[in-house]
């Protein structure tokens, strides 16, 4: 399998504002090897009972499903798409994720449906960052909002995604929930930094989950130099496995253009010659 997937989470640059200029990012993007946008975080503001793009100046979504952000902001979402990006994906956060259930099915199904026709997005990403709390099985159960959120992306016809750093077994078994759901999971990305360094996308209990795994450097903790000899010793793993039917090593991810956009194009560059020695 080709190890070329390059998947970049993207924050505040995309939203359209007075501080921040949309078209020179994506600009900048559509430059680099990058394949896959995620654009972050959908936060739930409770001062207001929203759902926000990261912070309260970012409307996204109303506890009713209704779309009360940025007008230009599908628009911006949709031009992504060009260059190698062939793929754009709206991630949510923990505290987004568990907003998803308060309000109901009804309303969280319209939110998908509006980012499936109006944002033109392939497919959802959880970023849920609660591993630590229900390692034990208390959120993570199937009565839990990841799989009351996972099942509404599914019945919406959108790919799953997700960003763990703990708790493989978990994540298996959430895999097999979306794809015995009749859902896809195009990949999961393993977070190798932080919380989870030490991690590996190689390492026996995540190159079994039937879903291919990138894997995760953050530029906060990384030089390109770094990126590049992490990647290149990746990839030198995977070649060495016996193969696997969905992967398992299958690229890697930034976490988060905010921390690298000063030298975006080096990194990008870095870890797409990684990835292709």
């Amino acid at each position: 399998m080709s190890n070329n997937r390059i998947a970049l989470y993207l924050g505040n640059e995309i939203y359209p504002s007075a501080k921040y200029n949309p078209a020179s990012t994506i600009t900048t993007l559509q430059e680099s090897p990058l394949t896959s946008a995620i654009l972050c975080l959908l936060n739930h503001d409770t001062t207001n009972n929203t759902l926000v793009y990261n912070d309260p100046s970012n409307p996204m979504y109303s506890a009713s499903g209704d779309y009360i952000g940025s007008k230009d902001f599908p628009a911006v979402c949709s031009s992504l798409r060009g260059g190698s990006i062939n793929e754009i994906y709206m991630s949510f956060s923990t505290s987004g994720t568990e907003f998803l259930k308060k309000i109901g099915t009804t309303a969280a199904s319209r939110i998908f449906d509006h980012l499936k026709n109006i944002f033109k997005v392939d497919g959802i990403d959880l970023d849920y960052e609660g591993d630590e709390l229900w390692a034990s099985g208390s959120d993570f159960s199937k009565n839990g909002a990841v799989y009351f959120a996972t099942d509404r992306i599914v019945y919406a016809g959108l790919n799953s995604t997700a960003a763990p750093y703990c708790c493989a077994g978990k994540w298996q078994s959430w895999v097999d929930h979306v794809q015995a759901m009749g859902g896809t999971v195009p990949w999961l990305n393993l977070q190798c930094y932080s919380g989870g360094a030490g991690n590996d996308p190689n390492q026996a209990q995540w190159n079994v989950i039937p879903a291919p795994i990138l894997g995760g450097v953050d530029g906060n903790e990384s030089t390109p130099k770094q990126v590049y000899e992490t990647v290149t010793g990746w990839q030198t793993e995977a070649a060495a496995l016996p193969s696997q039917p969905a992967g398992p090593f299958s690229g890697g991810f930034f976490w988060a253009y905010s921390n690298i956009k000063a030298k975006y194009g080096e990194y990008a560059e870095s870890m797409a010659l990684g990835l292709n020695p």
